[in-house]
């Protein structure tokens, strides 16, 4: 770990220990989030003070109901956060919004109202954000006597979002630490006043953290979690055992276990490979049983996708699926009509892990026949 004050690793530690109790009290006073949601949070913010290394970096997302204090903790979050920078995405144009997250570079954007009133889509400025490779944006500006050059925007770094629902792209929704947020009834938050900010970003446990910079320390992937999710938390799991926090490191821990099985559903269902499979076992499978060796027409896949997704797939991209998984295709009188082998479905179903009764039935058969 190194800083710009020449402060010993045992100093460093400390510092970051006292703020973290200092940043938890504050969150536990202003918004109603949970003893591990306050840490979460509070891990993630201390965690930014190590941009200056990394290579990527995941989003926060600050989701649950309105009135729970999700404002609060932005603000509060501002005061730990390296770099902060804070805006509003209500209104916001494209431009406008990348040019933020530009004066945000190697820092921590602070997004307010993150669904509701945008102008643009933020979401690939926001996925891109995550890798300092990719978070790159070029910009026309005027050059000399009626000429334009290119102007490079790096705007890669933390990002903590207060935001209501979930994003549309899977990938990126997959990238956030989820920060969730419930109304606790029968109690009052504590109000912000307008000297608030300032009052607080005197406190010595915010200040002795401002110019910091973590190396942070590397941390042995669970044989259980997938690497994506792994990634994801990675920053939060670190500053946890900087801290000494075992306990939040196994709560957390057993929550990316979860969310493991959630991104393997999503993979199983949400893409196209997965539902034109699903479909083709579903058009087998008309009457009851899974009929082996009978022929199926690429449009009825085609027809089934819609009726289960609404999604249009044409026969090309279907037959491009299909021959990828090794499915035989026949064509007669002009129709093509895939042949799926019981090896053959059994075999792609275990690829794409997709669960299903009269498949794993078949794959029992296949086993007890071969030995």
């Amino acid at each position: 770990m190194t800083n710009s004050h020449d402060t010993d690793d045992e100093g460093l530690v400390q510092a970051f220990s006292q703020a973290a109790v200092l940043m938890d009290v504050l969150l536990e006073f202003h918004t109603g989030l949970s003893p591990f949601g306050r840490k979460l949070l509070t891990y993630y913010t201390l965690g930014s003070h190590a941009l200056p290394h990394a290579q990527h970096f995941p989003l926060a997302k600050l989701r649950g109901f309105f009135g729970t204090g999700k404002s609060s903790a932005l603000k509060v979050a501002k005061l730990f956060a390296y770099r902060p920078f804070s805006f509003s995405g209500r209104g916001c144009s494209f431009p406008v919004f990348r040019d933020n997250l530009e004066l945000a570079y190697q820092g921590t954007a602070l997004i307010e109202e993150g669904d509701a009133g945008w102008k643009c889509d933020p979401e690939p400025l926001l996925s891109d954000r995550y890798d300092r490779t990719s978070a790159q944006a070029g910009h026309k500006v005027p050059s000399g006597e009626a000429g334009f050059s290119t102007r490079v925007i790096l705007y890669f770094g933390a990002t903590i979002i207060h935001r209501r629902v979930a994003f549309a792209d899977a990938a990126l929704e997959s990238r956030c630490v989820a920060v969730n947020f419930r109304p606790v009834h029968g109690r009052t938050y504590g109000e912000m006043g307008a000297d608030w900010e300032a009052q607080w970003s005197e406190a010595p446990e915010v200040k002795a953290i401002q110019d910091l910079i973590l190396d942070l320390p590397p941390v042995e992937q669970d044989e259980l979690i997938a690497g994506r999710i792994w990634n994801t938390y990675t920053p939060v799991i670190a500053v946890a055992g900087i801290v000494g926090d075992s306990q939040f490191e196994a709560e957390l821990i057993q929550k990316m276990e979860g969310i493991t099985m959630t991104l393997k559903e999503a993979q199983a269902t949400a893409e196209l490979d997965t539902i034109a499979v699903r479909a083709l076992i579903e058009c087998m499978s008309k009457g009851g049983t899974l009929k082996i060796g009978e022929g199926i027409s690429l449009k009825d896949i085609r027809d089934t996708v819609w009726k289960n997704t609404s999604l249009t797939a044409s026969p090309f991209q279907l037959g491009t699926i299909f021959g990828d998984l090794g499915v035989e295709r026949r064509k007669s009188h002009g129709i093509t009509k895939l042949y799926a082998s019981a090896a053959i479905l059994v075999k792609v179903c275990t690829e794409l892990g997709i669960d299903d009764e009269a498949v794993e039935e078949l794959a029992k058969k296949l086993k007890s026949k071969n030995g």
